[in-house]
């Protein structure tokens, strides 16, 4: 696969390529049907799909608290996803530019792009004075293709970096899981249970306080809860079990 640093206005010796245009921090679910759809349309149009996007200096730039992966773990996930090739630039040197100029200079004339491919929130040109429908007005004037990803939801939630970086820092990393479609970078996935018994006592004592949380929320009153169990454990794992499931706020445990 192709890494390409890139800074207008620099000639690159490339053409005939569909580009994808993002910072594409954490690669989420979202990002990955913009990419997907990058190399459906390129393969259908005989072209080479590439990802644009920036150094993690964006992240300093937009003054995001922090990004969830960095530009080598970015480049780890396009890989895995099909693209050719990996445009980097450093956004200070497009930054400046008139939507025009990132157009007609950069993609068309410096990349040789015929297609460019972005998501519905994509902004571009100085003061992020443009947006998807310019991308397409612009793209077509020149004869060019342009398409752009709709919004797309999770459990009724926007994808976007901003929303999983807050589900990292509020420790609700199922659902950023979920919105990443992988677990969160710099995090191991453990499993509190094994084989229908606990394997790690205090993890599987937080994993009952957050799904009785989930399904009766915040009250004074503890439930009665039924929990099941493998027919052939031992009396010391059912008492186990009872024990966790008390510690973790419940007022009578049954056993099936």
């Amino acid at each position: 696969m192709d890494i390409i640093k890139y800074s207008y206005p620099e000639k690159l010796n490339l053409n005939n390529t569909a580009v994808a245009l993002g910072y594409f921090d954490g690669v989420h679910t979202g990002h990955r049907e913009l990419i997907s759809l990058l190399v459906r349309e390129a393969k259908a149009e005989n072209l080479k799909p590439y990802v644009f996007t920036f150094v993690d200096d964006l992240a300093k730039t937009k003054k995001t608290q922090s990004i969830i992966y960095n530009t080598e773990e970015k480049i780890k996930i396009f890989e895995s996803l099909g693209v050719e090739g990996i445009i980097i630039t450093d956004f200070s040197s497009i930054s400046g530019l008139s939507p025009e100029e990132f157009i007609f200079g950069a993609l068309i004339s410096s990349l040789g792009v015929e297609l460019a491919i972005s998501g519905y929130n994509f902004r571009f040109g100085k003061f992020a004075a443009a947006g998807s429908s310019e991308l397409i007005e612009l793209m077509e004037a020149k004869g060019k293709g342009a398409l752009v990803l709709s919004e797309q939801k999770i459990d009724g939630k926007t994808l976007s970096a901003t929303a999983i970086r807050e589900l990292i820092g509020e420790r609700r990393l199922g659902e950023a899981a979920r919105m990443l479609g992988r677990t969160p970078a710099g995090l191991v996935a453990m499993n509190p249970l094994r084989d229908g018994v606990i394997d790690h006592y205090d993890m599987t004592l937080q994993m009952l306080k957050y799904f009785m949380k989930k399904a009766i929320g915040t009250t004074f009153f503890k439930p009665r809860v039924i929990v099941c169990v493998p027919s052939g454990i031992t009396e010391v794992e059912e008492r186990a079990v009872c024990e966790a499931t008390l510690r973790a706020g419940a007022k009578k445990v049954h056993l099936i």
